[in-house]
């Protein structure tokens, strides 16, 4: 099961919703890069990955999930990363729009749909994550 790091925990449970945002704790791992492949070429996203997209879930639903069902001009989307490794921050934001997407924040992520999307990553000590505003 994913678990959320003791200083991501307690950032959570001090966390008050916002109306114009969604803020998501955790660290984020690549779906494209944790895909488990098949002997009939098929794939699946791994275990890590299903576990993180559920804690996600469960997140979600103490939160405003309507704040982006009219008017999506953009989005601004701040990634928090834990620590100094090195990654890719764009299948970070490929894993955060398909968790979108999947629970019905946003109808798809192409870009008819989304406009603009502003990428903005952040180091934060030990505690990773993800902010969602409304772009305007």
């Amino acid at each position: 099961m994913y678990k959320l790091t003791d200083l991501e925990a307690e950032a959570l449970e001090k966390y008050k919703p916002v109306d114009d945002q969604l803020v998501f704790y955790g660290r984020i791992p690549s779906k494209k890069n944790s895909r488990i492949n098949t002997k009939t070429g098929r794939s699946y996203p791994s275990k890590r990955y299903a576990e993180w997209e559920r804690s996600m879930f469960l997140q979600l639903c103490k939160q405003n999930k309507k704040i982006f069902s009219a008017g999506l001009k953009g989005l601004d989307v701040t990634i928090y990363f834990p620590d100094l490794r090195v990654a890719d921050l764009t299948n970070k934001a490929e894993s955060i729009m398909d968790m979108l997407v999947k629970y019905n924040i946003i109808d798809d992520d192409n870009w008819q749909i989304t406009g603009v999307i502003t990428l903005k990553p952040v180091y934060r000590k030990n505690i990773g994550g993800f902010k969602i505003k409304k772009g305007v």
